[in-house]
């Protein structure tokens, strides 16, 4: 059997096996016709199908490179090796496909964006916004390219740019992730109000969305509206009981308050930030002295000694029960100054 003996019927049953997901059986006679047929294109694209679907990727790229070699103008090819070499754990190779498939088609809108997303991976973030940004040009409804887009932005400080990416992407699709996004870099523009809204379209569509409820009690803080706030963090904590970073705010508002028995237990549930120096606080400030001494103990013996909150209250304790700090946050700073002298 050779390549021009392989009847349109013959790869019509076998493109119908492998589109319904009959993938061994299809493998199998692929196999047996390439024995007979090596330079037929569309066996071997059939059978590496067949071998990416059911995992065998080191399989498919070899059917895959076949193909390549026998026809390397094919963009979608080197697509495909690009894909596989992902999911094998190549990214450099992947990079390389996804740039030769885009020589051969500059116009290849999902090469861009995957492309874009590999190099995010690799923090190499202009080059991922070049390609998201193609991806874009291509397709200006491409939703996840703008929301990737964005989010670059955002990292980066570039807030109106990212807000414009996330208004465009609710253009054409409207959620509680976009909204959710939108709101975030809203309130970091200082635009409370256009925050709030989004928050609240966001929860809106997903009233279980625990982080959109605990933005918007920052929100709502950071304007000076406590009892909002306090209210938000509660709802957050609602559905997810857990949430850190709830938690940690409700301690912190106690902790303001003066209220330090009832900040305590949420910052010893919080895993945010200082949460665990901010406990010590308010076992120092409620005279809890052993639950403090036990605690520091723990904290100082875990954790690396960089942490300003931490040293004052060791150093405060050291001080009043006349014992050794054992801290040791800073111990000779002079150290760490220039001495020099001045001419007159």
């Amino acid at each position: 059997m050779d390549s021009k003996k392989i009847t349109p019927q013959q790869l019509m049953q076998w493109q119908k096996w492998v589109q319904t997901g009959f993938y061994a059986q299809a493998q199998m006679e692929l196999e047996a016709a390439l024995k007979y047929a090596p330079t037929h294109l569309g066996l071997w694209n059939l059978l590496g199908i067949c071998q990416q679907a059911q995992e065998n990727y080191h399989g498919a790229i070899h059917s895959f490179e076949r193909i390549q070699t026998l026809n390397p103008q094919i963009p979608e090819i080197y697509f495909n090796l690009a894909t596989l070499h992902t999911q094998t754990h190549a990214p450099a190779l992947a990079i390389t496909h996804y740039e030769k498939a885009l020589h051969l088609n500059p116009q290849f809108t999902m090469a861009h964006f995957n492309l874009a997303t590999l190099y995010e991976t690799q923090h190499a973030f202009d080059k991922a916004a070049a390609h998201y940004e193609k991806a874009i040009a291509l397709q200006a409804n491409f939703v996840e390219a703008l929301v990737n887009l964005g989010a670059i932005h955002q990292q980066q400080g570039q807030l109106h740019v990212a807000q414009k990416c996330y208004e465009d992407a609710l253009q054409w699709h409207d959620d509680a992730q976009l909204q959710f996004n939108l709101g975030t870099v809203l309130h970091d523009l200082g635009e409370h109000q256009g925050a709030i809204d989004a928050f609240e379209r966001c929860l809106t569509h997903q009233p279980t969305f625990a982080d959109a409820w605990n933005h918007l009690g920052e929100t709502h803080r950071d304007g000076g509206n406590m009892s909002e706030a306090v209210r938000c963090y509660r709802e957050a904590l609602a559905t997810a009981p857990q949430h850190p970073r709830a938690l940690y705010n409700l301690g912190e508002y106690y902790c303001l308050a003066g209220e330090f028995t009832n900040a305590l237990p949420y910052f010893n549930a919080s895993t945010f930030s200082d949460s665990k120096e901010r406990g010590l606080l308010c076992l120092y400030k409620t005279q809890q002295f052993d639950r403090f001494k036990a605690a520091l103990d723990t904290l100082i013996e875990n954790q690396s000694h960089t942490s300003i909150l931490l040293s004052a209250l060791s150093a405060h304790y050291a001080h009043n029960f006349d014992v050794e700090d054992p801290y040791q946050f800073c111990p000779n700073p002079m150290q760490w100054v220039e001495q020099s002298s001045i001419e007159a």
